[in-house]
């Protein structure tokens, strides 16, 4: 079995919500890319791969304002966020809003740049910003019982 390939294990170790947490922070700050699922009453659910940052309690996307993503988040801000990959699912939700990319913070603009490798005010778009209420993390049936590690209002551990 390839390695970090250990989820849905049935005798993978529980982990606390800690090491979970420390898990999370390194997939934020090493990943690139994520899943956006965004929702829509007339049109259904919508997911679309998108680069991100997370910038404390808040995770910065972009996109095109035409973009299903982004007219699903006017009508309905809840949106769920999964990393990809195997080892760990790992679900982050909260409320979106959408703002001009070239409004946001020179710093946070600056690192999504450096992180993504594009310029998304170059092409028009907007940023999905997602500050988040909830992180769930578990890759086997021991840590399925808590799998929530992370609530809005308790210290952001990066």
């Amino acid at each position: 079995m390839e390695a970090g390939r250990t989820i849905g294990l049935q005798d993978a170790p529980y982990r606390s919500p800690t090491e979970r947490l420390e898990v999370i922070a390194r997939r934020l700050h090493d990943d690139r890319d994520c899943w956006l699922i965004t929702g829509n009453v007339a049109r259904g659910p919508h997911a679309v791969p998108l680069s991100f940052l997370a910038d404390s309690r808040r995770v910065i996307l972009a996109t095109a304002a035409e973009r299903p993503a982004a007219r699903n988040v006017l009508e309905e801000s809840r949106v769920l966020l999964l990393l990809a990959g195997y080892g760990d699912a790992v679900r982050l939700s909260g409320g979106a809003s959408l703002a001009p990319f070239e409004d946001l913070d020179e710093d946070v603009r600056s690192r999504y740049l450096a992180k993504a490798g594009w310029n998304p005010a170059s092409a028009g778009f907007v940023a999905l910003i997602v500050t988040l209420a909830e992180i769930r993390c578990s890759r086997s049936p021991a840590e399925d019982e808590d799998q929530v590690v992370w609530r809005a209002g308790a210290p952001i551990p990066w």
